[in-house]
């Protein structure tokens, strides 16, 4: 049917010469794109959700669209309404049986305004459609369904809400579902002989595409957002006019059982013919006899049952989603043989057949003997200390590696030659390494060396240098010194404490414990003054010294024998404000007198000391009073190098 009023302005248009001009073929088409879907979640987009058994549902739809057809000019930009509303409402049918259903839609077009609109009620054309379920997408899997229409045209095409021609449909849905949440693509192909609308408008044969998404937000309300569009196959996306594209979105309530109420609206995207300016929509539809379908009898509702086909395995892990869940821990072993089903195995080799993760050791023994150097083990013998588990032997080894679990294990090592070593080893997770110390048997003096502190406790982390060669790492306890017969040097060291030399004469095949008592290194030269990590101490008003600050000035001594360079040393003693500034000075130069004293006995000469009492009148900043009671060493003269 000829569009007269655009006819007309196309001959007045050629008659003043206009060279692009707007100007369409004489053809009528529909220019209402929604197809709403019967039984779906979404309003227009298709999932592939199976619907269960058989049944059959009602609907009615109602619409009312803003501005669904209005012609721009592509050369001027000048627009031309052609359709600027409609009010209307679509009856739909569907009946389903397993995979299949088929449905049946009737738009009634009650108003329409524009250049060419009648204005009173009539008829679009009948949808006659169908969905075939190739394979449904439970939880965390894709869905398939194949999609056919037939449009009937039995409508009015003047209105611009149907169209003169048969066409057809053919497509596919694509979704995932993932708890609650629906995802959904459409993907389809319209073949119609409908004309052109202009040379570069082709209406009859279009690309249909969509995607939509739907989520549960209770048992009875469902939202969804969707986008819908289509363009000419001929030439796709390439002219905005023919590639309408809308979006919808709305929510659904399940008024009652077996009732449906929707809620929608709607956008435009492109100016293409059929997308609207705005649109809103109110549907309702009715499944006789349905109510809130479990399928699997799980207790879940189908809504809300991401495996509405699986009942769920109610094991208290993630129990509401309505999916079985057979392996819990996601550790590969099935939870009817997995004795920790919420917790993963380690996988470490080690008892993972039964699905507890055993908090597993990696142990190794480097057997040794007491220069540290291998020794090959005739037997290394690994229990566990409550008798239960599995007992390793190895034989003729020098390094064992094994990965045992947490607790308490008891190791006894034997070499040819060599005593036996035995020790009992807790183990946690992680990594644990020993060297058993074998001590030969016969031909040697065997000298056990006690290193400890000055509380008397054994030190860790000790080295042993033997006659200025052999240096000897003592990680922990008191390693036993295999020496030949005669004197040797022993000098025994660790970091912040005093080196302690001493010499030892043993006998062949002599057994000997020696002590050695290593104290803090209190004191160090750091360019004119001494640095002390602890002060001299005195008992408290008086001159006489603790016997901390005896071993501080023993130290002091020492220091100034191995820096002869220093060849005086002034010592500073302070007092606090406790007494009066005459009593505090008093005391101040009877301890610097004492310390002096003190130094001279050490062997240090006294041409080398200087002493000086300060009282109260020097106190460091930012200090407690009695902090001030201390004793500085300050070096005054050195000897000018040569």
């Amino acid at each position: 049917m000829l569009l007269l009023p655009l006819a007309f302005a196309q001959e007045a248009n050629a008659e003043a010469g206009c060279e692009h001009c707007p100007y369409f073929v004489a053809a009528a088409i529909d220019a209402d794109l929604l197809q709403p879907t019967v039984s779906g979640r979404m309003l227009v987009i298709e999932d592939a959700q199976p619907l269960e058994g058989e049944g059959y549902a009602l609907r009615i739809l109602g619409q009312s669209a803003r501005d669904p057809y209005i012609w721009i000019d592509r050369f001027t930009g000048e627009e031309t309404p052609v359709l600027s509303s409609f009010t209307g409402m679509t009856l739909g049918a569907a009946y389903w049986r397993g995979a299949a259903r088929v449905g049946l839609d009737m738009p009634v077009y009650l108003a329409s305004t524009g250049p060419i609109a009648i204005g009173g009620a009539g008829l679009g054309d009948a949808r006659a459609h169908g969905r075939w379920v190739l394979f449904d997408g439970m939880s965390g899997r894709l869905g398939l369904a194949g999609l056919g229409a037939v449009l009937i045209p039995i409508g009015d095409p003047s209105r611009l809400l149907a169209q003169p021609v048969l066409a057809g449909d053919v497509g596919f849905a694509l979704d995932y579902r993932q708890g609650p949440t629906l995802w959904a693509l459409n993907l389809g192909l319209r073949m119609s002989d409908q004309n052109g609308l202009h040379s570069s408008v082709a209406w009859g044969r279009q690309l249909h595409f969509g995607f939509g998404a739907a989520m549960t937000i209770t048992e009875r309300v469902d939202l969804h957002a969707e986008v819908v569009g289509r363009t000419q196959l001929s030439a796709p996306f390439s002219y905005s006019q023919g590639t309408p594209i809308e979006a919808l979105g709305g929510l659904q309530v399940d008024a009652m059982p077996g009732l449906r109420v929707r809620l929608a609206g709607g956008t435009g995207l492109t100016p293409g013919i059929g997308a609207p300016a705005w649109r809103v929509v109110g549907a309702m539809s009715w499944t006789p006899g349905e109510v809130d379908r479990d399928v699997d009898l799980d207790g879940i509702s189908d809504k809300l049952d991401a495996c509405s086909r699986e009942p769920e395995d109610f094991d208290g892990f993630e129990d509401e989603d309505g999916c079985p869940d057979p392996d819990n821990d996601d550790d590969g072993l099935s939870d009817l043989w997995d004795r920790c089903p919420d917790e993963p195995e380690d996988v470490d080799g080690y008892e993972d057949e039964d699905g507890c993760a055993e908090g597993n050791n990696h142990l190794v023994i480097q057997v040794v003997d007491w220069m540290g150097d291998p020794v090959e083990a005739s037997l290394v013998h690994v229990a566990p200390a409550n008798e239960m588990g599995d007992v390793h032997e190895l034989t003729r080894v020098s390094t064992v590696s094994l990965d045992l679990p947490e607790g308490r294990w008891e190791v006894r090592v034997q070499a040819d030659g060599y005593a036996d070593w035995f020790d009992t080893l807790v183990l946690a997770d992680g990594e644990t390494g020993v060297s058993p110390q074998l001590r030969s048997l016969g031909g040697v003096a065997q000298v056990r060396l006690n290193p400890l502190d000055r509380e008397e406790q054994p030190l860790d982390e000790v080295l042993v240098t033997i006659d200025g060669e052999l240096t000897l790492t003592v990680l922990q306890g008191a390693p036993t010194l295999e020496l030949s017969e005669g004197e040797h040097h022993l000098l025994i060291h660790k970091e912040g404490h005093v080196p302690v030399e001493l010499n030892v004469d043993v006998l062949l095949d002599e057994e000997r414990s020696v002590r050695v008592q290593l104290l803090p290194d209190y004191v160090s030269l750091e360019k004119d003054f001494l640095v002390l990590t602890h002060r001299v101490g005195f008992e408290p008003g008086t001159a006489v010294l603790t016997p901390r600050g005896e071993e501080i000035l023993d130290q002091v001594a020492d220091l100034l024998e191995q820096h002869s360079e220093i060849t005086v040393l002034r010592i500073e003693a302070h007092a606090d404000d406790g007494a009066s500034p005459q009593g505090s000075l008093e005391l101040s130069q009877m301890r610097a007198d004492m310390v002096r004293a003190e130094l001279i006995v050490r062997g240090v000469s006294r041409k080398r000391l200087s002493a000086v009492g300060f009282g109260d009148a020097y106190p460091p900043a930012d200090v407690w009073p009695s902090e001030n009671r201390r004793i500085d060493f300050y070096v005054e003269e050195r000897q000018n190098p040569e």
